[in-house]
């Protein structure tokens, strides 16, 4: 049975999401939200 604890894919998920949070932060730009919103319903 495969570790849990590390998971690459999902790390790199989150990675994805908190580069495109601070993108939508550093942004009012509709295109940062729906990066956000597209990483989310994944």
């Amino acid at each position: 049975m495969a570790d849990k604890t590390y998971n690459p894919d999902k790390m790199q998920k989150q990675r994805e999401l908190m580069l495109a949070y601070k993108e939508y932060n550093e942004t009012t730009r509709p295109q940062g939200f729906s990066r956000v919103k597209t990483l989310f319903h994944k």
